[in-house]
């Protein structure tokens, strides 16, 4: 609500309002923002003073996903359309039938079995 009281037009903001290409000088066309990373960067900050803590918070997480080179590959890669192969489905069909008998193995005893600890995997816990 702060934001919206100290920025009137919160509400009706759409990309291809006029006042909002001029007063912020987006490009919707092009997909860009004017005034260079020093003013973008000053904005972000001004708006970034009217969040909670917890919206801060969320933007923080936000940012460090969209640094992640990972995760950037992975938002950007296409969706798995394709069907599992008949091989597919019996493997995972034998595995539910396991588990309806048995308990699940844990990764701890997995990777003990194999000499290995979650801590060979950077794994700080």
């Amino acid at each position: 609500m702060r934001y919206a009281a100290r920025f009137p037009n919160y509400n009706r903001v759409r990309c291809g309002d006029a006042m909002l290409q001029s007063e912020h000088g987006i490009d919707c066309a092009n997909n860009t923002v004017s005034g260079g990373m020093a003013t973008n960067t000053r904005h972000a900050q001004e708006l970034l003073e009217h969040l909670a803590p917890d919206q801060v918070a969320a933007i923080v997480h936000l940012m460090e996903v969209m640094l992640d080179p990972v995760s950037r590959s992975l938002a950007n890669a296409p969706l798995e359309d394709e069907r599992p192969s008949g091989e597919e489905e019996l493997t995972a069909a034998e595995s539910r039938k396991w588990l309806m008998h048995n308990q699940p193995i844990s990764t701890e005893k997995l990777l003990s079995a194999l000499g290995l600890t979650s801590a060979d995997f950077g794994d700080k816990n």
